[in-house]
């Protein structure tokens, strides 16, 4: 959609742009293509206005506005017209539209390979524990999964401990697992937890 022809350097110099030896996803340009911009030049376009840069027609930009107030990112309109997303953010800048800030994005949950869940890369259990405790963590102290499931984040599930006392709790959970203690013996031991943590919650949430 762009009228600068392919292989030369869309920051308006004129000159080639070498080929790409790879794939590349940011640019969704495949190997063998030429690159949008020679090194250093995609700089350029924070430094002349937006008319400048690339000539779209105003249908063009009509559509970058539609597809951005749709929920498309910069990255996914500058694909689909053949340029950068700055390109596209001075456009839109030019329009007017409102840019969405990073945080109104859809919240990234992962999961993570100890076993724990993250939520935009903070722990869950974290977060639970602090919103419900009304506190942050202090530096030496962990938060104890009291049932051992490290995918229950119930505020009534979760407790402060230090450090010390965090790894006495797992050292004595693998124990009792190594002698294969009864289940009923290790559910008495969850609820004494259980318990001890909803007298703590009680007195910060009475």
């Amino acid at each position: 959609m762009s009228n600068v022809p392919a292989g030369l350097c869309r920051c308006g110099c004129g000159e080639r742009t070498s080929v790409l030896p790879y794939d590349c996803s940011k640019t969704g340009l495949k190997k063998g293509e030429h690159r949008h911009f020679k090194k250093g030049h995609s700089l350029k376009v924070f430094r002349i206005s937006a008319t400048r840069v690339l000539p779209f027609s105003e249908q063009d930009i009509d559509v970058m506005v539609s597809m951005y107030e749709q929920g498309h990112s910069t990255h996914a309109i500058g694909r689909e017209f053949g340029c950068d997303s700055n390109s596209v953010y001075l456009r839109l800048v030019a329009r007017g539209v409102r840019m969405r800030h990073r945080s109104a994005r859809r919240p990234k949950i992962t999961f993570h390979s100890n076993g724990y869940v993250r939520w935009d890369g903070k722990y869950v259990h974290r977060i639970v524990a602090e919103a419900w405790y009304g506190r942050r963590l202090q530096p030496g102290e962990h938060i104890h999964h009291i049932d051992g499931d490290k995918l229950n984040n119930h505020p009534l599930n979760l407790r402060f401990v230090s450090a010390s006392e965090h790894l006495a709790l797992h050292n004595r959970e693998r124990a009792a697992a190594r002698r294969k203690i009864d289940p009923e013996v290790r559910q008495d031991a969850a609820e004494d937890h259980r318990d001890m943590d909803q007298s703590v919650s009680a007195s910060v949430h009475p």
